[in-house]
Order: structure tokens, then sequence, then C-alpha cells
């Protein structure tokens, strides 16, 4: 059974996606991700969106920033449909994405090979090399990412060169950082999805 936060939210949802699309909704479906926003795929009668919700507002600070800067590096990232974060309409932030076509990565990696995964490493690990090339922001995680036009951040312009590909190194979220080879990169995806259900791995390159 839906708790009732959840359920409470997704009568909100429908009601916001009507009132800022204009479309009537096919189903409203909760994505129990485990993280403090409440997401929910919604299915529209030609398309399907996602709408991320948050009691707080400000947790969603920055996430337009961040996601054109990211489309303008050519990663694949979401389009941002509508947002806002004043919590006039309801009380609570809100985003309604494009959804990107396909299947979540933690449903995937459980089926994967060997080969796929080691390929799948290569393409996370591209893209943060992309994403590195950035001025240096002003904190770190969900912080807002810097621009060129931003001029680095804390008002300094240091952008980061590309290192090497041996320098590479993947972080798990519960772990430390170390440097890893490829074979290494696979078998912490695998850990990940198999062992917590998930596959929530950062990918980041050394400075």
């Amino acid at each position: 059974m839906m708790p009732e936060g959840v359920q409470n939210r997704t009568e909100q949802v429908r009601a916001l996606v009507r009132g800022v699309l204009g479309e009537e909704l096919l189903a409203v479906t909760h994505q129990d991700f485990r993280h403090r926003s409440l997401t929910f795929d919604v299915a529209l009668a030609e398309r399907s969106i996602i709408v991320r919700t948050n009691a707080a507002a400000g947790a969603f600070a920055g996430t337009v920033h961040n996601l054109t800067i990211l489309a303008g590096l050519d990663l694949p990232v979401p389009r941002v449909l509508a947002a806002d974060l004043t919590g006039e309409r309801v009380p609570f932030g809100w985003m309604i994405l494009e959804k990107i076509p396909g299947r979540d990565l933690r449903d995937e990696l459980p089926a994967m090979s060997q080969a796929q995964m080691t390929r799948l490493a290569a393409q996370i690990v591209g893209f943060q090399r992309r994403v590195i090339a950035l001025p240096i922001g002003g904190g770190f995680g969900y912080a807002p990412l810097c621009g060129a036009e931003d001029g680095g951040g804390r008002g300094k312009q240091r952008p980061y060169k590309s290192p090497p590909a041996s320098r590479a190194r993947i972080i798990s979220p519960t772990r430390p950082a170390w440097p890893v080879s490829d074979d290494r990169a696979v078998s912490m995806l695998r850990t990940n999805s198999t062992v917590r259900g998930r596959a929530d791995i950062r990918c980041e390159l050394t400075r």
C-alpha cells in the first residue's frame, strides 16, 4: 500500500501537471529511489515526463543551471520543461523534466556482461572528463556548477586539464577513492548492483 505522504503527493502532482502542461494524465508512478525527493514517472497521451518534488524547495536550487551547463557539454541529461521553487502553487519545490528513453541502469546491471560493463565504465569516465574541464565551483555534491561564463567560481578562472586515462578512478559513495583499472571499475559496478541493489556510483577523475 502506498504511504499516505506519497499518496497525497501523487494527487498533488496530478493536479500540478494538468495545470502546468494542460495535458491529461494516463498514469502517475512513484519512483522509489529512497531519496529525500519524491520523484514520479508520469505517462501522458503522447509522451512520458518525470516530476521531481521536494518539501525543501532549496534542494533544487541550481539544478536547472547545472543541467543547462551539462547539456552544453553534449551530455545526455534531461531537458527541464518547467520548474518552480517558490512554493506558491503547491507546498513544495518541483521540476518537470522530459523522460530519457530506456531502462534505469540499476535494473540492467545484474544481467550485463563483463564487456558491457567495461564499455559502460569507459563511457561514464568519458562523461566526467568533459565535466572536469569546467572551472572550479564553490562547493561539491549538489552545489551549482560553474560554466566558463561564471568566472570559475569564487572569482577564480581555473579550468581543469583533462588528465590521462591512467589517472581515472571510480568512487563508491561509501568507500574512499583510489585509482582503479578497467577491471576494478567493472567489479565496483557489479558490487554496487548486486550488494546494494542500486547503481549510484560516481565516476571522477583526479585533478
